[in-house]
């Protein structure tokens, strides 16, 4: 996290207006979150990205699990997000991020 703090304290410095951080899960992330009933722990990680969001009000933590949330009245799952041949987000994940951070802007 000290890298993380350091370069937003640079991008402050810079004039800077929002820093924004947009944490994309895998394929492999949205797997292992299939197989727990339970809501999704955060990482320590991502406890200290939320705290620095609601410290900072120009600094901007996005979830990208929440991408997930976007689709969930549609006929795609989490699935529709990658490439099938090596697990990068496709056009369409592309998209459903592009979308998360949009709202935060």
């Amino acid at each position: 996290m000290k890298y993380i703090k350091k370069t937003y304290e640079t991008a402050k410095k810079n004039d800077v207006k929002k820093f924004i951080i947009l944490v994309i899960p895998s394929i492999y992330d949205f797997n292992n979150l299939k197989k727990i009933s339970k809501p999704r722990a955060l990482n320590y990680w991502e406890k200290e990205l939320f705290s620095l969001a609601k410290e900072n009000r120009d600094f901007i933590y996005i979830d990208g699990f929440k991408a997930k949330d976007l689709v969930k009245n549609s006929n795609k799952s989490y699935l529709d997000f990658f490439l099938p041949c090596d697990g990068h987000w496709n056009v369409y994940g592309s998209l459903q991020n592009a979308e998360l951070i949009n709202k935060k802007l």
